[in-house]
């Protein structure tokens, strides 16, 4: 699902992400013929690439759509809209998160999803909740941290690796990139839950870490600091959004934690593979 077309970050909403996720399914299912299974479209929606785990994915990322929502029709009775305005959107959206058409063909299911009707009511409801906005991470910075993903995946196709190394950098680029994906879903808290799991993994893995990088090949340190980068960067970011306040002054939760375990190996991401 593409991020902002703008570069400066924005305000968004449990009612407006609901939106974006209905555009994006939308646009995906238009550049098929209608033949394709939901289950695709979804992934076309989610970006979510050909994987061994895609399908998983994407149910977890319906699976966090389905709590979204709960949400946006809560908040949207709460600031007094009816159900009449409410389930035309609403409800076609949520009939088409369910596991049990994921097998189901696309064009079974546009007639439901396609009405002006149903984009006019999630519409409403992102409008509703504006009050309830939230600033979201630049596209210029949200493109920054998907080209690093991808430069680490690549790297650990092309470059020989030692065992642990190669765990290690996995489970950062696959719960950083999970991250990202719920963020366009569930905003900034999911992320801040998903790079929590980050931090302690590393906190928890630093020794070893340390240890390895100083007898490790040229080419295992560049990816540990690579991925140090890239966990040191995200976390700023989250924390930046989050702009986190105690005693009149800001307080860097997630990148003060992570700081000390991955500076050691920031140094490494300079060198040449």
């Amino acid at each position: 699902m593409a991020g902002p077309s703008q570069d400066e970050a924005h305000e968004s909403n449990p009612g407006s992400r609901v939106l974006s996720v209905y555009d994006a399914l939308m646009s995906a299912g238009s550049r098929g013929d209608g033949k394709h299974l939901l289950l695709k479209v979804w992934s076309r929606a989610f970006d979510v690439h050909d994987a061994s785990d895609a399908e998983d994915r994407v149910v977890a990322l319906l699976q966090a759509l389905r709590t979204e929502i709960a949400l946006v029709r809560a908040m949207a009775a709460k600031e007094g809209m009816h159900d009449q305005l409410i389930d035309p959107g609403l409800g076609p959206l949520l009939g088409a998160t369910t596991t049990t058409v994921l097998s189901i063909p696309w064009g079974n299911q546009v007639g439901n999803l396609g009405p002006p009707h149903v984009r006019l009511s999630l519409a409403m409801c992102a409008w509703a909740l504006r009050g309830a906005g939230e600033t979201s991470m630049a596209a210029t910075e949200l493109g920054a941290i998907q080209t690093q993903l991808n430069e680490l995946e690549q790297l650990m196709v092309d470059v020989e690796l030692e065992p642990f190394v190669r765990d290690f950098v996995e489970r950062q680029v696959r719960a950083i990139r999970h991250a990202l994906s719920l963020y366009r879903v569930n905003g900034l808290t999911s992320v801040k839950q998903a790079m929590r799991t980050v931090v302690g993994d590393v906190a928890t893995s630093h020794v070893e870490l340390q240890a390895t990088a100083e007898k490790a090949s040229e080419k295992s340190k560049s990816l540990l600091g690579k991925a140090a980068q890239l966990v040191k960067r995200t976390a700023e970011v989250c924390d930046h959004l989050s702009k986190i306040k105690k005693t009149g002054q800001e307080v860097y939760e997630l990148s003060q934690h992570v700081s000390p375990f991955v500076t050691p190996l920031l140094a490494y991401a300079a060198t040449k593979i």
